[in-house]
């Protein structure tokens, strides 16, 4: 086992403390064809799909909070409780109030606590609610996966992300579909796991100026 695989085992699930992710050789991973050998790793792994998941697992893992902080991102999971039911059914996809839910309170609460925020990942409810924490700060960006939108038409585009046969995000036909779901198994198919390796939620700009760019 060479030393990179070595050290990259020994950090995978190591979210919160991204010191640990410094300079590393890049030669077993192709990004936009990077001629500089040595970047960031923290920076080089962040707005992948599998480090959302991560940090989204983080965030069901917290109950109360049901929200996880890393860097200058923080994931927000989606419904866990009988309130958070309730707030499906009465204020999305295309009435009520958003900011009446728990899940809009807690995550403000949490902001408070990471003014370094810039980036919000959400999961269904978790999805819509960050969505519509960006209408009141655009400078907030947002990434969600089988969030609970209405789009009839398939553009504009956004980092939004779904399943095919995701019930829950049927009906935003802007959202790019990226993971293969189960007509017999909806559980399966609204879940935010799965996505390819090393695969880009959103641009990056690395440390050595190279960039990653989303199509």
């Amino acid at each position: 086992m060479s030393y990179l695989n070595k050290k990259r085992r020994k950090n995978v699930n190591v979210i919160n403390k991204h010191q640990q992710w410094r300079i590393f050789s890049v030669d077993d991973v192709q990004i936009n064809k990077i001629s500089n050998p040595v970047i960031d790793g923290y920076d080089q792994i962040k707005n992948t799909h599998r480090f959302n998941e991560t940090l989204l697992r983080q965030a069901y893992k917290k109950p109360g909070d049901w929200t996880a902080a890393s860097g200058d991102k923080m994931a927000v999971a989606g419904s866990q409780t009988a309130k958070d039911w309730y707030d499906d059914v009465t204020k999305v996809p295309f009435w009520g109030d958003l900011k009446k839910t728990d899940r809009f309170g807690e995550l403000n609460t949490a902001l408070l606590k990471h003014p370094e925020t810039k980036q919000l990942i959400g999961h269904s409810l978790g999805g819509a609610v960050v969505l519509e924490k960006q209408k009141y700060n655009p400078n907030l960006e947002t990434v969600t996966y089988n969030a609970p939108l209405l789009q009839v038409s398939s553009m504009p585009q956004g980092n939004r992300y779904r399943n095919t046969y995701d019930p829950v995000s049927m009906f935003d036909k802007g959202a790019k579909t990226i993971g293969e779901g189960s007509l017999f198994n909806p559980k399966m198919s609204h879940s935010y796991n799965g996505n390819a390796k090393d695969t880009y939620a959103s641009n990056t700009i690395l440390n050595n100026g190279n960039e990653i760019l989303i199509e």
